[in-house]
């Protein structure tokens, strides 16, 4: 008899090798909580790939080192001649890399606000939870086994956000 495939665990698996990712990794698992995704962002390696993309855009339009040889000579003088014809659309070029890398620098910084904002969130989440199964299962029941007095209970939790709070 042939057992069921998961097709889930499977593709799990296939993303994670495609990726480069070791089994298990947080930021493949569907399952893993998102202050584990959250802990596992590499942002140095982000910072440093913006530093090196704005370093290299200034090198846009620059002649290239050379030989001190015939070869080089003649290569630095075609470059030169290529770099004349197209004088108008170099500084197209480092402008546009120039501001690619600073979009990239500020989108990286957009990313670290929003996972701090969302760290922030779940840490929320999970307090307002663990104040809830407080007062759901904590020293408000009866001592027959009474179920706790609602107001009891609502008076333990915070309101939620935007609702108006009305006492009866």
């Amino acid at each position: 008899m042939t057992q069921p495939v998961d097709v889930r665990k499977i593709m799990t698996g296939i993303r994670q090798r495609l990726r480069g990712l070791p089994a298990g990794d947080p930021r493949t698992d569907a399952a893993a909580s998102p202050s584990a995704i959250l802990t596992s962002i590499d942002w140095t390696r982000l910072e440093d790939l913006a530093k090196i993309l704005q370093a290299r855009s200034r090198y846009v339009g620059r002649l290239p080192p050379q030989p001190a040889t015939r070869r080089g000579r003649i290569g630095s003088w075609l470059v030169r001649l290529v770099r004349r014809g197209l004088f108008w659309y170099t500084s197209q070029i480092q402008e546009f890399q120039a501001v690619s890398a600073h979009a990239f620098e500020e989108e990286v910084e957009c990313l670290k606000a929003l996972a701090r904002a969302l760290a922030a969130e779940v840490a929320a989440r999970e307090e307002l939870a663990a104040t809830f199964a407080a007062a759901l299962h904590g020293p408000a029941s009866g001592p027959a086994g009474e179920s706790p007095d609602p107001q009891a209970v609502d008076g333990a939790l915070p309101p939620a956000p935007g609702s108006q709070v009305t006492r009866v």
